[in-house]
């Protein structure tokens, strides 16, 4: 009987920092959790920037080319023509 009433009081007396332990590990759990995501974002853009990267280049390069082009070609560089409303419609 002093057994039981002894559990009663534990459990009583730790029902509150019980309720915060778990609050603990499930934010511990949570953090983890977001930390391994941030992770595989980081890994994503990192893969992303480097196509990009390699996109910019090959627009610069043809941009470049098209460039010398034209300068071969002696085509002037003109301003694109606005559609008239006539055309418009």
């Amino acid at each position: 009987m002093e057994l039981r009433g002894s559990m009663a009081k534990i459990t009583e007396q730790t029902l509150i920092p019980l309720t915060m332990v778990g609050c603990v590990i499930g934010f511990t759990m949570w953090l983890t959790s977001m930390s391994f995501q941030v992770q595989a974002n980081t890994k994503r853009l990192d893969a992303i920037e480097l196509k990009q990267d390699a996109y910019n280049d090959s627009v610069h390069k043809i941009q470049t080319d098209l460039a010398l082009i034209k300068q071969a070609l002696g085509v002037r560089e003109t301003a694109p023509r606005k559609p008239s409303q006539e055309e418009s419609h």
